[in-house]
Parts: C-alpha cells; sequence; structure tokens
C-alpha cells in the first residue's frame, strides 16, 4: 500500500469556528510619586482622590484639544482581515479572533452578548485601554473595552452598534459585589477614583455617582440598550493556608537565622538550607491538607477568588439596569482620543504617539537597517523611521504613557522614562531614566495593559510557528522580533497569574507595564515603567504595601526565572532576587540602608562608583531605603553586577526599585550569546499546553473525549483530525501491535515527530519523554496541588512583610521568593504518546502530580523514568541526551512487554514477546515504509 503526502508542511484546511471561552526598576535619584507630577521609571502603586464627572469633564475637553493622533477607520462587515494580524485601527477594530468568535456564535445578538457578559472579567479602569481584540485575548477589561469588544462583534455580524457614555447612580451595595470590596462607601470609592473612574462618593445616600460605558445597538429595527460590563460574581471565601500548611512565623525565623548574623543594620549568611527544608515542609503539609480534606477542591476554593455569575439574555433590553441616569448622554460610533490611553515613543529622529488599542497585543520592534537608521515597527511593518546613528554608545529610547484620568492634576498613573521633562507632558512633572538601545541590536518594545494570559501568548506562539515553519532567518524582524515579544510576554503573563493567586484579599488594578525586551550581546528584559493600584478587599489599609512589596519580589525573581523557563537552566539569568541570594550565599553583608543608617554604612560599600554612593544617600535623605549588598560586583556566569532594592512609601503611595547592573530593571543572561528562537518556541508550546483549553483541546491525555464532526473535526478546538491504522497483528495476543498515523490541523506548523511525516503528523510509537519548565501549573492553571509551593511561599513572604519590616524579613522573604522562582523552572515531565501528550509537575518534595483525572504516577530513578499504571502496567524510559528520555519497553501486568529498538535516534524496530514486529524504514528523515513480521508493508509518499 502507498500513501502519499501533498506536502510537508500540511496546511491548516479548516478555520476554527470559535475562537475560545475565557473563564477565566529603576528609580530615579530620589524619586517619588507626588500630587500633580509624572511618576518616573519604577513599579508603583498609587491611589487617588475622588474625581466628579465635571471636573473630568473639563480635563477631557483639554485633552482634546491637545491630542495629535492619527486615527484609521475600523475595518466594516465584508472586507478581510489582513492574515490575521491585528491592524493599527480604532478600539473596535473587527480582526480575525474577533470574526472567527462572532460566527462561532451564529452571528446572534444574545448570544454575543451572553459571551462577553460571562466570559469577560470586570476590572476597575478609565476609559479604552485594551480595544476589542486584547479584551477578548486577555478575558478581562473595564466598561469601555468590553463595550468595544460587543460592539465589534455585533457589527461583524451585521449590526449598527455605538457607544454610550454618562453617569449612573449605583447603590453601594451593588458597586460592592461588582467591584470585589466591603460594602464601605470609602472603600468603594477608593477602588473607582484609583481606577481613574469618575466618581462622586455620597456619605448620606446609599449611592455613588460613577461615570459608565455601555451599547446602543439596532436589532431588527428597534433599538437596544447593553451593558456587558455590569454582572454580578459569586465568591469563593479559600481555606485558612497558614493553619493548612502548619506554619509558624517563630519556626521559620529560627531556621532561618540559624549559623547567620542578623542585626538592624545587617544581615550575613542567612541559612538558605533552611528556609528551603521549612517551605518544603510547609508545601507538604498544605498538599496532605488539599487531598484529605479538600480532594476535589479548585484552586480558588482553595486559596479564595470570585466568578461570574452565568446568565442568559433572555429579551432584549430596551433600557438600562435599574440605575438612575443623570446628565448629558453621549453617543459615539468610536471612542474620542481624549477617553483612549496613549504611548509615546521617541528615539533619533522618532516620535510617535499611539493609542494603545492600535498596539495592544501586538510585536512593536525597534530594530535598525544596513545603514544604521532605526525603525519602529508594528507587527513587521516600518511604521517610523529615524535618522543614522553615527555611533555604538548607547542611545536614549524614550516613553511616555499618558492616561486619560483627572487625578493629580490629570497625572495620575502618567509615567515616562526620558531625561527631558517636557517630553512627559506639557511643561510639568518629571520622569528620568530613559531606556538606552544600540544601534546593532533588536529591541520588543513589550506591553501588558490589565494583564496577560495564554490566549494572548498562544496568539503570538502561533505566529512565531508559521515563521519558523516558513524558513525565515533565526535573525529576522519576524522571527527574532517575535521571540523576544514572547520572552517579554511570558513574564508578564507569570507576573499575572502571580497575582490572581494572591488576590483574594487584595484587589489589583493594573494600569500599565511596558519595557523591552532585548538582543544585544546577550539577551535581557528591562522593565522601567509599572504602575498599578493596590487596594484591600475588606479594609482601606489592611496589607497594602506588603503584598504590593511581596508581589514584586516574585516579579523580580520572574525576569530570571522566564530567561531559565525559555533558554534553559544552563543558561543562567540574573535578576535583583538571585543577585540578593548570591550576595548571602558569598557571605557578604547586606545592608538595610536609610537616613539613620547609611552613614555608617558607606564606608564599608565596595565596588560602587562616587556617583552611585551620592544616588544612594539622596535617596535615603528623600526617605528611601536600600536593601543593599557591601559589594556591587556580585557574580552570575560571566555576568558581574550589582543588585539591591529600593523601597519607598509616602501618603497614598509607594514605589519599589529592583536594580540590577548598569541600571537595567530586569533581568539580563548570565552569559553573552543569541536566543534560540525554536527553544523558545518549543518551550512555550511546553508551557500553554500544561493548561488544556479549548484551543488545545485533543491533545492532551484526558478522561473526558472531546467531541468531534463527521468531517472530522475537533468540536472544541475546531482542528481538521484524521486518524489511520496502516497495519495490524497479534489482535488476539495480550500485546498485540498495529501502526497507527494520527493528523490534527492545530499542529500544522509543528513537526510533532521530529523524525516521521513531518507537520501535524504522528504516530502511535512516537513515544518519549522530556523534562522542562512550566510556571502555568505552579501558578495556579490547573490544580491546587500543582500550585501549592507557590501558595505556600506567597503565604510566608507577605506574614514575613508584615511583620518583619527589616533587614531580616526582607533578606528571608528575598530567599523565599528564590526558592519559589525555583519551583517554575525544570519542574515539569511531558510524556508524549502520539500526538497527544500528559504533564507531571515536580513537586518540592521530589514526587510527581499526575494531570487532573489521570491516575498514572511517574517516578525518577537515576536516569530513568517510570510510568505506572495503577493496575501495574508501565512504561519505562531511558535518558538518551540533555532533558530527552525514551521509551525502552512497555509492559503489563502479567510481564509481557513491547520492546523499542534504535539506531541513532530513529525507531527502528516495535517488538513484543510474541514473537510480533514492526520495521521502520527511513527516507532522511522521514519514513519510507513500514513492515510486520507477516511480510505485509506499507509504504509513504512526500511531494
Amino acid at each position: 500500500m502507498k500513501i502519499r503526502f501533498q506536502s510537508e508542511k500540511i496546511i491548516t484546511i479548516f478555520r476554527p469556528f470559535f475562537l475560545f471561552f475565557c473563564l477565566t526598576g529603576f528609580l530615579f535619584p530620589g524619586g517619588t510619586i507626588t500630587y500633580a507630577e509624572v511618576a518616573g521609571p519604577g513599579w508603583f502603586t498609587a491611589t487617588a482622590e475622588p474625581v466628579s464627572h465635571e471636573e473630568a469633564m473639563q480635563y477631557l475637553a483639554e485633552r482634546a484639544k491637545t491630542q495629535d493622533i492619527t486615527r484609521i477607520k475600523p475595518r466594516i462587515k465584508g472586507s478581510a482581515p489582513s492574515d490575521g494580524a491585528i491592524q493599527p485601527k480604532a478600539a473596535t477594530t473587527i480582526t480575525n479572533p474577533i470574526a472567527d468568535l462572532a460566527r462561532g456564535l451564529h452571528n446572534d445578538p444574545k448570544l454575543i452578548f451572553d459571551y462577553v457578559h460571562n466570559h469577560i472579567d470586570y476590572v476597575p479602569y478609565f476609559g479604552s485601554l485594551k480595544g476589542a481584540t486584547l479584551t477578548l485575548l486577555t478575558g478581562a477589561g473595564n466598561d469601555c473595552d468590553q463595550a468595544a469588544l460587543l460592539i465589534a462583534l455585533l457589527r461583524q455580524a451585521g449590526y449598527t452598534a455605538q457607544f454610550r457614555y454618562g453617569t449612573m447612580d449605583i447603590p453601594y451595595v451593588d458597586l460592592s459585589n461588582w467591584l470585589g470590596v466591603a460594602n464601605n462607601y470609602t472603600l468603594i470609592g477608593n477602588v473607582l477614583s484609583s481606577g481613574g473612574i469618575p466618581v462622586t462618593v455620597y456619605t448620606n445616600t446609599d449611592f455613588a455617582r460613577v461615570d459608565r460605558f455601555w451599547v446602543q445597538a439596532v436589532v431588527d429595527g428597534t433599538t437596544y440598550q447593553f451593558d456587558p460590563a455590569w454582572k454580578s460574581y459569586s465568591e469563593q471565601t479559600g481555606i485558612d493556608v497558614g493553619s493548612a500548611m502548619s506554619y509558624n512565623r517563630a519556626s521559620l525565623l529560627a531556621s532561618a537565622t540559624s549559623g547567620a548574623t542578623v542585626t538592624s543594620t545587617y544581615a550575613r549568611n542567612l541559612n538558605k538550607n533552611g528556609i528551603a527544608s521549612r517551605l518544603t515542609t510547609y508545601t507538604t503539609n498544605l498538599v496532605n491538607t488539599i487531598k484529605n480534606q479538600h480532594p476535589n477542591a479548585t484552586v480558588q476554593e482553595i486559596v479564595g477568588g470570585r466568578e461570574v455569575v452565568q446568565t442568559q439574555l433572555a429579551t432584549y433590553p430596551d433600557a438600562m439596569p435599574a440605575f438612575t441616569l443623570s446628565g448629558t448622554i453621549s453617543t459615539w460610533n468610536e471612542v474620542p482620543g481624549s477617553h483612549t490611553t496613549t504611548i509615546r515613543i521617541r528615539h533619533h529622529g522618532i516620535d510617535k504617539t499611539y493609542i494603545t488599542p492600535d498596539i495592544a497585543g501586538r510585536r512593536l520592534t525597534l530594530t535598525y537597517d544596513a545603514g544604521h537608521k532605526p525603525h519602529l515597527n508594528l507587527d513587521g511593518v516600518s511604521k517610523a523611521t529615524g535618522t543614522v546613528v553615527t555611533t555604538d554608545d548607547p542611545q536614549n529610547l524614550e516613553i511616555f504613557i499618558d492616561h486619560p484620568y483627572s487625578a493629580d492634576s490629570s497625572h495620575y498613573q502618567d509615567q515616562g522614562a526620558s531625561t527631558d521633562s517636557s517630553f512627559c507632558t506639557a511643561g510639568s512633572g518629571h520622569c528620568l531614566a530613559p531606556y538606552k538601545v544600540k544601534r546593532y541590536a533588536t529591541y520588543a518594545l513589550i506591553t501588558a495593559f490589565g494583564g496577560t494570559n495564554d490566549n494572548l501568548l498562544g496568539y503570538r506562539q502561533q505566529k512565531l510557528d508559521q515563521y519558523l515553519a516558513a524558513g525565515l532567518s533565526n535573525t529576522s524582524e519576524k522571527v527574532l522580533g517575535e521571540t523576544l515579544n514572547i520572552m517579554g510576554l511570558t513574564w508578564m503573563k507569570e507576573c499575572t497569574l502571580s497575582d490572581q493567586l494572591s488576590s483574594a484579599k487584595i484587589l489589583r488594578i493594573k494600569h500599565h507595564r511596558m519595557g523591552v525586551m532585548a538582543q544585544e550581546e546577550g539577551y535581557y528584559v528591562d522593565v522601567k515603567v509599572q504602575a498599578q493600584t493596590s487596594l484591600s478587599r475588606q479594609d482601606p489599609n489592611q496589607d497594602v504595601y506588603p503584598s504590593f512589596y511581596g508581589s514584586n519580589f516574585l516579579f523580580s525573581g520572574f525576569e530570571h526565572g522566564m530567561l531559565e523557563q525559555l533558554m534553559g537552566s544552563d543558561k543562567p539569568g540574573a535578576s535583583t532576587i538571585k543577585l540578593l541570594k548570591v550576595a548571602n550565599s558569598s557571605g557578604m553583608n547586606v545592608y538595610w540602608a536609610n537616613s539613620s543608617t547609611y552613614g555608617s554604612i558607606k564606608n564599608s560599600l565596595q565596588n560602587y562608583s562616587p556617583s552611585e554612593l551620592a544616588g544612594f544617600q539622596s535617596r535615603v535623605n528623600a526617605g528611601h531605603t536600600l536593601i543593599l549588598p557591601r559589594d556591587a560586583h556580585l557574580h552570575v556566569g560571566d555576568w558581574t553586577g550589582k543588585g539591591y532594592m529600593d523601597k519607598y512609601q509616602s501618603g497614598n503611595s509607594g514605589s519599589i526599585g529592583m536594580i540590577i547592573g548598569g541600571n537595567y530593571s530586569g533581568g539580563y543572561a548570565g552569559y553573552q550569546g543569541s536566543t534560540n528562537p525554536p527553544k523558545v518556541n518549543h518551550s512555550t508550546q511546553t508551557n500553554v499546553q500544561s493548561t488544556p483549553t479549548p484551543s488545545n483541546a485533543g491533545q492532551s491525555v484526558s478522561i473526558n473525549r472531546t467531541p468531534t464532526s463527521p468531517e472530522p473535526v475537533n468540536m472544541a478546538s475546531g482542528s481538521y483530525l484524521s486518524d489511520h491504522t496502516d497495519l495490524a497483528l497479534g489482535l488476539n495476543s495480550k500485546m498485540p501491535l498495529g501502526f497507527h498515523r494520527s493528523y490534527t490541523s492545530a499542529a500544522n506548523m509543528q513537526k510533532v515527530d521530529k523524525h516521521g511525516f513531518g507537520y501535524g503528523w504522528a504516530h502511535n510509537y512516537d513515544i518519549r519523554l522530556e523534562e522542562g519548565s512550566a510556571g502555568n501549573p505552579v501558578l495556579g492553571l490547573r490544580t491546587p496541588v500543582d500550585a501549592a509551593s507557590m501558595v505556600a511561599a506567597q503565604y510566608v513572604i507577605l506574614d514575613l512583610l508584615k511583620n518583619e519590616d527589616n533587614i531580616k524579613g526582607w533578606m528571608i522573604s528575598s530567599l523565599a521568593a528564590k526558592w519559589a522562582i525555583d519551583r517554575v523552572i525544570n519542574n515539569v515531565v511531558t510524556i508524549r504518546l502520539g500526538n497527544k501528550n500528559m504533564q507531571f509537575v515536580k513537586l518540592p518534595n521530589g514526587s510527581f502530580v499526575a494531570p487532573p483525572g489521570i491516575t498514572s504516577t511517574l517516578t525518577k530513578s537515576g536516569s530513568t523514568y517510570t510510568l505506572k499504571e495503577r493496575f501495574g502496567a508501565k512504561m519505562v524510559f531511558v535518558k538518551v541526551s540533555n532533558k530527552k528520555y525514551r521509551i525502552s519497553y512497555q509492559q503489563d501486568a502479567d510481564g509481557n512487554r513491547i520492546n523499542f529498538a534504535y539506531s541513532g535516534d530513529k525507531l527502528t524496530k516495535v517488538s513484543n514477546t510474541f514473537g510480533h514486529s514492526l520495521t521502520l524504514h527511513y527516507s532522511g528523515t522521514k519514513i519510507s515504509s513500514v513492515s510486520d513480521s507477516s511480510n505485509r508493508s506499507v509504504s509513504f509518499g512526500y511531494s
């Protein structure tokens, strides 16, 4: 029998009809967030005083006069999206994800409304930030962005839809549930005003007057009002995590300080092994509590959380909910620029301003041509060209983010990285420390507005799949730029997941994150610009700053963690958190430097420059506290540099600087060298596939079979499938053999089997095991047992920062954060069984957690893994190279075996105990034929 493959690259022949359901620093010297000023570089949290609708309108009117934004009209129904890319248009742009979803919802307005209402989480910020597509991909947005998504879907479905904007009088009891905070008018006012939302808080009534966006649409000739962002939530309180893990602060401190020297001024030789042992014990205790007392619990049922109450729209609403509308109601086809966040970018002749919906979720890069002219590119298209850079010396890259918020004289949460205060805003404020870039390098300008998740990351990773499959060079803008973009988005996503895992008591509004992921002599991530609001859900002041600082410990750790996840732990990365561990392990003093102690410390400091020492003095004089190693020469691989923390708190604002090396606010590779796009792509696939979603349905081993249509098409992912058995023998024996081929268009850009049939294809004896890294399960996207180590570490860090605000507490917390980051590096084992996989998560005690619903157990002994079924059958894998293993034999409960033989790295023979065998023949890397012991064969051709 002859089977011919038409092309090595099997192209997807069925576009998914349904996308998926989304259920789910450097601190300037002496810098602070001060009233009526623009924040400089750093990681900030701040709250704002309420601003009324009338006051906000005055500011927005002035903002409209000063803006100069070129807007491109959105695509109308009937015109084709451009190769699936998100093109620069208005917030309601119809992209392929929007068109696919509208089609999957049968262009039905009721189903469209239900989707947005039920599956997009509400986040309290003001104005247009994400736009329709990023709101869909991230599964979250405010009322304006949810309105944009609903409008884009309705327009794609053929309906006329517009924005509506006005004020509503909403009872505090309803606002309490909507925002997820206590029914306290002060707290509710803080949340809304700190999100930049105009609000009037009344103390003598039961309501607040709030600015809102909603949608007006015409269906069958009648005009209706839709408010997709207004929804009710159910709450999960979670368990007492401290009791569940038997936490004892005194015991932890005793273990951490055993053999150490700790004074009020410095700490030296803290016992990292003692800390690790305690954290491992706490994790094991928490795992046992979950297994014994909450065996079927979700992550939210353990740590707490909230979910949208699902509803179905029965009739079209011709009026708004039972809230009083007041004042003038505006109706717009598009959100005005005055109500939209902007980003201005300037570099060597480039001066470009974008509205954020035009770049959100896209690849924004800075590259240089052969003549050393800089180009600002959006999804591979040059949008601005600068002047020739004539020197290899670093040049300034300046960024300014301007929100449409009215508080703090209209500068609330605005932030810039520049040496020119007039660049940041018209003549007021300050913003220092621009990014430094070089003319021979490539930079991805990475952004996150309100969070990042796997849907967005997977969307970008599919692009990289396509570029690699097309054979583009690893140094091309498309391949290298997308690789850097994905690396940066991975860091953004893991920061988001970490915050979500600890959000039961703290509400975080993420206004923006922006930085660069760079490829110079080495690669690094540098995020100078980040602003958020942290608020207690129950008490205006409870745990806000300890929580903010603790979350940023982990953010810093993820900087080196992301590099090691995607490029391998043999290529170590540096971050502030890792460097503090290096300082502690080398036995040097790490100081608590403030205005009271710096005078006695500064003469002990080594290898800091005079300007750095003067800067330290300025900062402590301004009220900052530095967590400062004695020596500025800390080593990770070939990299040498400084690393320290800078914390500040005053009034309603606070900041933390995670300083590394030459004023980077991020993580740097320990060795010079280039990123490896295929490796990053593979590592990203490993991480994304660790959490089954509709988009990768059918690719994971599961007890729940995904339904298929007659074609056949996977009804969850929309992937085209093909399955065929070519040979079978020994069907009456206990260990029959059969050669089975399968194809999925979900992998049409991936060579599932390196030595097999090519893109998208696999066979049933392609059975192998690979060690790798995946943050998703540890960060709460699978089961609570998977996430137990991160939950335990977060609990410990928060408790120490609340109760030990000193060098001891901060250094033990930093070591605990480093331990937590280690849990997302080399922490998973993926077993591939043909075109399916299952992923086991390694716990701190060395045991492995199986995927949900799978009863198999995985153990490791030396260089051998054994996968054992509960009734005795097993698979044995042996090591063939770094982190890669292949099946040696499969055995049933009676001892009968299927053995696997190889020539080099190619599978050549499969035989069983009963004398049956299959022999695989190759032409180059492709299987050319398979023969069996009964002298039958099947051959394969390629064209």
